[in-house]
C-alpha cells in the first residue's frame, strides 16, 4: 500500500507540474491545429475532433476512445468521459465519482445501449455509465486477489463476458474476466516475457475466434477466447511489423489496427502480424500524431486518441496517407 501511495503521489505531482506549463503547450498545439483547419481538417479523409482544453468538446490528454450505437466515447486524464456523435458534435460530459475519483482513467468501452464501461485506472475499479452519463455499476478495489485491481487498463465485452487488462507488480500483470454485473469468473496471463506473459498488457480486440492483446514489451499476444495462449508477434523497432509501445488496438474488415504510443503512428496488420501499412508520423500537423494511446473502429472509419495533441483524429482506413515503413 505504501508503494501504491508513493506511485500515485508521484503521478499526481507530475501531473500538477505539467499543468503549470499547460497553457503555453496548448497555444502551440492550437496554432498547429488551426493551420490544418481547426476542428475540421483539410480533407474528409482525416478530421480533427476537439482540441486542447478543459471545456466541453475538448480534451486534456485523451487516452481511450470507443464507438458503438452511433456514439464516440472519449476518456481523458482529467477524469472526464465525453460522448460525441460520429461527426464530432459534443453530446454530453460526465466526471468520474468524487471524492474518491482520482482521475487518470485509461480505458473506455462504448456499449450498444448508448452507455459505456470505464477502466478507472488509478482508483482500481471498473465503472459503468448509462446513456445519460449516470453511474450504474462499479466493481473492484485495490489489491491483487481475484476480482481486485492494481491498475486496470482496458475493457472489452465479448459473448456476455467483460474482459479487463491489468497492470501492476508481479501477479497483477494479467487479464481478468467478469460477468457483466462484475462477478469474477477467471483470469489468465502473468508477469514476464515468456509465452503468454505480459510486462504491461494494454489494448485488446477480438478477430474471429482469437483475442489480440497489446503489450508494452513491443509485441502482440494472441489467445483463444478461453485464455489459452496461441502465439505472439512483433519486436521493438520502427520497421514493418515492429512496435514502439503498442498501447491500443481495434479490428476493422479483418485487419488489426494498432496505436503505437512511441512510434507516433497507427499500424495495420494481418492476423499473423504482417504489416499492411502505417498512418501518421511525429508532429501536430495534418496527418501527424503525437503519442497515440488508443484507436477504435466505427463502421468505416478509425478514431485515434491523438493523446499528446489533446485531440481525436478520424482516419479513413482506405484513404490517402497510408504508407509502408521505409518507403
Amino acid at each position: 500500500m505504501l508503494r501504491e501511495l508513493r506511485w500515485r503521489q508521484l503521478n499526481d505531482s507530475g501531473y500538477n507540474l505539467r499543468m503549470k506549463h499547460f497553457a503555453p503547450t496548448l497555444l502551440v498545439i492550437l496554432i498547429a491545429t488551426s493551420a490544418c483547419g481547426g476542428d475540421a481538417s483539410a480533407d474528409a479523409h482525416v478530421r480533427v475532433i476537439g482540441g486542447p482544453g478543459p471545456s466541453d468538446g475538448r480534451f486534456i490528454t485523451p487516452r481511450g476512445v470507443s464507438v458503438a450505437a452511433g456514439r464516440l466515447w472519449v476518456v481523458d486524464r482529467s477524469g472526464r468521459i465525453q460522448a460525441f456523435d460520429l461527426n464530432g458534435r459534443h453530446l454530453l460530459t460526465a466526471g468520474l465519482p468524487k471524492p474518491e475519483g482520482r482521475g487518470f482513467p485509461i480505458g473506455i468501452l462504448a456499449l450498444e445501449d448508448g452507455g459505456c464501461f470505464v477502466a478507472d485506472t488509478h482508483s482500481s475499479r471498473v465503472l459503468r455509465f448509462d446513456a445519460q452519463g449516470h453511474e450504474t455499476l462499479r466493481f473492484g478495489k485495490f489489491g491483487t486477489a481475484s476480482g481486485e485491481f492494481t491498475y486496470p487498463q482496458r475493457v472489452l465485452l465479448e459473448e456476455g463476458e467483460l474482459i479487463v487488462t491489468e497492470y501492476g507488480d508481479g501477479e497483477a500483470n494479467r487479464i481478468q474476466v467478469f460477468s457483466q454485473d462484475g462477478t469474477f469468473k477467471r483470469q489468465f496471463g502473468s508477469f514476464g516475457t515468456g509465452p503468454g506473459q505480459f510486462t504491461r498488457c494494454m489494448g485488446l480486440a477480438r478477430l474471429g475466434d482469437e483475442l489480440f492483446v497489446c503489450d508494452a514489451s513491443d509485441k502482440i499476444l494472441v489467445f483463444d477466447l478461453h485464455g489459452g495462449f496461441l502465439r505472439d508477434f512483433g519486436r521493438h523497432g520502427d520497421g514493418p511489423g515492429e512496435f514502439r509501445y503498442p498501447y491500443g488496438c481495434c479490428v476493422l474488415d479483418g485487419a488489426l489496427f494498432v496505436a503505437e504510443y512511441g512510434g507516433h503512428r497507427i499500424q495495420k496488420l494481418s492476423p499473423e502480424g504482417e504489416c499492411l501499412g502505417c498512418f501518421g508520423r511525429p508532429g501536430a500537423a495534418h496527418g501527424e500524431l503525437n503519442g497515440p494511446w488508443d484507436v477504435c473502429a466505427g463502421k468505416d472509419m478509425l478514431y485515434v486518441a491523438d493523446t499528446g495533441n489533446h485531440r481525436v483524429v478520424t482516419v479513413d482506413p482506405s484513404g490517402p496517407g497510408w504508407y509502408l515503413p521505409g518507403q
